[in-house]
């Protein structure tokens, strides 16, 4: 059941992504850079560890070290087509 202490959790969970994404935003279009990452992309990572830390404490202890490999795997995923698609190979 949904109560209004977790509802809060989330909501300020995609409050602080949005808060984080919006700032990435503004420094990519300040600096002109290549970034892929911006609010989308932190409002659902945020909203993914909340979950991931809801779900870890009430019913499966191991998620959380289960989902921490897979972010990092996608984090490396990432970086790695990020510099093999913006040339920076050196």
């Amino acid at each position: 059941m949904i109560t209004l202490s977790l509802l809060q959790k989330f909501l300020l969970s995609l409050a602080l992504g949005a808060l984080i994404g919006i700032e990435r935003e503004k420094r990519k279009h300040k600096e002109k850079g290549k970034n892929f990452t911006g609010i989308r992309t932190f409002m659902l990572t945020t909203l993914l560890g909340t979950l991931t830390a809801y779900i870890s404490s009430n019913y499966f202890t191991y998620l959380v070290g289960i989902m921490l490999v897979c972010f990092v795997l996608v984090m490396l995923a990432g970086y790695i087509l990020s510099a093999y698609f913006n040339n920076d190979w050196e």
